[in-house]
């Protein structure tokens, strides 16, 4: 949601924004979203965790875990995801994209 965008970048001092994709309209479009079975559901609901209701919305599916680095003119640099959670770009090659 943007208020936690906001949050975030506040609280972190980060001089630049975070993007917000309303009900992951975009995610699908790129179909890098996935949902939750009804035993997913049950054992995130056992952790006080409504994915829906942090979404803003009632739907229960969330975007893979992206880096989208997007340069002027809104050019799309560099994406980089995985549908395993736990693998995420190491922030050295962020920062190398970012300084090429």
């Amino acid at each position: 949601m943007p208020e936690k965008n906001r949050e975030l970048i506040e609280s972190r001092k980060l001089n630049f924004e975070i993007l917000f994709d309303k009900d992951n309209a975009y995610a699908q479009k790129l179909d890098m979203v996935h949902g939750f079975n009804d035993d997913l559901k049950t054992i995130y609901g056992s952790f006080g965790i409504d994915v829906g209701a942090a979404n803003g919305n009632s739907v229960w599916e969330l975007p893979l875990p992206s880096r989208m680095i997007i340069g002027q003119g809104h050019v799309l640099k560099s994406i980089d995801y995985n549908v395993d959670y736990k693998i995420r770009p190491e922030p050295e090659a962020t920062l190398a994209i970012l300084a090429g």
